[in-house]
């Protein structure tokens, strides 16, 4: 798994993209989630930049993110490579809101590590989602 410097760097550079909105305890435990899910070396960054470059086009509205309904009206999700490869499946997700002048991300993830992403985003108590569901 990633050492806690690499998290600790991921965790500045996703909170510096600008337009985006985490809490900042769910953003420390998406990182980590993305470190278990990702260990082999070198995985994890790229899962990170990638993440990172996703986010900017989201907030640049250049790329198509799907409306969700049921338990998650009024949130979408973005599917994306963990690194870009020809053939490679999309096994990222990102649960966004657009508020006012910024995207508010739910959470980010592997699809299934390390645990189901939507069953994750449900779970009871994560603090960014108090007033918004």
């Amino acid at each position: 798994m990633a050492s806690v410097e690499r998290i600790l760097q991921a965790i500045t550079s996703l909170s510096a993209v600008e337009g985006v909105e985490f809490d900042p305890k769910s953003l420390a435990e998406d990182v980590v989630g993305v470190a278990a899910a990702l260990p082999e070396e070198g995985e994890f960054e790229a899962a990170i930049a990638a993440t990172v470059r996703m986010l900017g086009l989201i907030v640049a509205e250049r790329v198509d993110v799907s409306a969700l309904s049921d338990d998650y009206e009024g949130w979408e999700c973005c599917h994306f490579q963990p690194h870009t490869g020809c053939g490679e499946k999309a096994t990222m997700r990102i649960m966004l809101t657009r508020t006012e002048g910024a995207v508010r991300v739910r959470g980010f993830g592997d699809r299934r590590l390390p645990d189901d992403f939507y069953r994750r985003m449900a779970a009871v108590g994560r603090p960014d989602l108090q007033g918004h569901d």
